[in-house]
């Protein structure tokens, strides 16, 4: 649903998207490069420990850790929303 103002119906055809660059662009290559660069955000099994460093209605903040690799993630819940990305 990325780059559509709506949520797909769940038995309507909606068109197929236009894959050009538009606002999320830059978040989505920065998230997938984070991804490939961290074995700590692995999942199945092969990923790091999952630790809730805090949570609250307008904050959540967690780890994961998988031996040297490290990565904090910090989100604001609250408007004006805003993440923190640590990777060590």
């Amino acid at each position: 649903e990325v780059g559509f103002d709506h949520r797909f119906e769940f038995f309507s055809k909606d068109i197929s998207p236009v894959w050009e660059d538009n606002e999320y662009t830059e978040f989505y290559k920065y998230m997938n490069k984070l991804y490939h660069e961290n074995p700590a955000l692995n999942c199945a099994g092969k990923g790091g420990s999952f630790e809730v460093l805090a949570a609250d209605s307008a904050s959540f903040s967690f780890r994961r850790v998988l031996g040297d690799n490290v990565v904090t993630v910090t989100l604001d819940m609250a408007e004006p929303w805003n993440y923190e990305i640590k990777a060590e």
